[in-house]
């Protein structure tokens, strides 16, 4: 494990949480510095700047967490079981809650749908558009949600990570044009759900898959962009104009999602993560470590387990969160590893894996 986050204090984590932010502000900058004027919409550029930023942003992540945290990129929830089905759930709900709010706004006469132009769902454009938004979703989730949220793993506390998590995605947006005091709540709130649906699921996907789907359906295919522009998007599906000047629905220049559309919607979805998303039992986040125990606090145990127990505590820290991957990667059976594991938690006093992990952070048998 790396020195530096061989005990994980919270003055490791702002520093690592001060890091990805720079990465991740610097490498937004630079890719708004690559458009020229009036190229926003050349597909080409979208090309060249989508690559671009998927190499220095999206890779550099992942290589900072590595660095930092010298283990697999498992623990922030990128390669688990299930992934895909969480994408494509993510994918679904964030459409639909997309379409509900299109809905609501054209009801409530505070937009109008004036044509449509069925041709856009076949062309390369759109298909950019959707790699692209992918790549820059991709991006935000993987910072504020994976890298962020497993620093701020530090604190033992779920609630000061959902919050502070959220706080720091919302806060990053003050520097929107025509940024309202509804508009930033709403950012945090939605910020929330994102990290409560990382926290629920164990997978980074389900975050990733809602604010694809809500972003992409509301402004290619329903042609409202919900950062604030007014105009007719030309580029999607349906040409929708927001024409409503009702403070409580739209919010300023800045939009819909400012309105209480939007936190109808993202209030409802913290109900459906709450009653309707499962927690896996080799989630990242099923417990804390009891208030006792510290992370890398593991040297009062090695001598109380046995050496298979100890390669068992070494296939975790390698990223191996499941009872059949321990199974596979130590080639023994599943019931084995259940035998192994119980017997290290009622020596350690810890629940789960992901505490065991936290607890024998750092380690390696050739560890003092």
């Amino acid at each position: 494990m790396s020195v530096l986050f061989k005990k994980s204090t919270l003055k490791t984590a702002f520093l690592v949480i001060a890091a990805a932010l720079t990465l991740l502000v610097s490498g937004q900058m630079a890719a708004r510095a690559l458009i020229p004027d009036g190229k926003e919409d050349d597909l080409i550029v979208k090309i060249i700047v989508t690559l671009i930023y998927c190499l220095l942003v999206n890779a550099g992540g992942i290589l900072l967490f590595k660095l930092l945290y010298k283990g697999s990129v498992r623990q922030i929830g990128i390669i688990k079981e299930g992934s895909f089905s969480g994408l494509l759930s993510g994918i679904g709900i964030g459409a639909v809650s997309a379409g509900f709010v299109f809905l609501l706004l054209i009801l409530s006469r505070q937009a109008q749908a004036s044509g449509i132009n069925p041709a856009r769902l076949f062309s390369i454009g759109i298909v950019i558009d959707l790699l692209s938004v992918f790549v820059f979703i991709f991006s935000e989730e993987l910072y504020f949600r994976g890298i962020i949220m497993t620093a701020l793993k530090a604190t033992h506390n779920k609630w000061i990570i959902l919050f502070s998590s959220s706080f720091v995605y919302g806060i990053l947006h003050i520097i929107t044009p025509g940024i309202t005091v509804s508009s930033l709540l709403n950012t945090c709130l939605w910020g929330f759900l994102y990290a409560y649906m990382f926290v629920k699921s164990g997978k980074l996907w389900l975050p990733i898959g809602y604010h694809f789907g809500f972003i992409f359906i509301s402004s290619d295919i329903f042609g409202i962009d919900i950062s604030g522009g007014v105009s007719v998007n030309a580029a999607s599906v349906f040409a929708t104009m927001l024409k409503g000047n009702n403070e409580l629905l739209i919010s300023g220049i800045f939009g819909p999602i400012g309105g209480i559309f939007i936190t109808l919607v993202l209030t409802l979805g913290l109900l459906y993560v709450r009653f309707f998303v499962k927690t896996p039992a080799d989630s990242i986040w099923t417990a804390e470590i009891p208030a006792a125990q510290v992370v890398g606090d593991y040297l009062q145990f090695v001598g109380q387990l046995s050496k298979r127990e100890l390669e068992v505590v070494e296939a975790v820290l390698a990223g191996n969160y499941s009872y059949k991957g321990l199974a596979s990667k130590l080639n023994v059976s599943v019931n084995t590893i259940k035998t192994h594991l119980r017997h290290i938690y009622q020596i350690t006093g810890v629940s789960n894996i992901a505490a065991l992990s936290s607890l024998f952070h750092g380690f390696t048998r050739n560890s003092p």
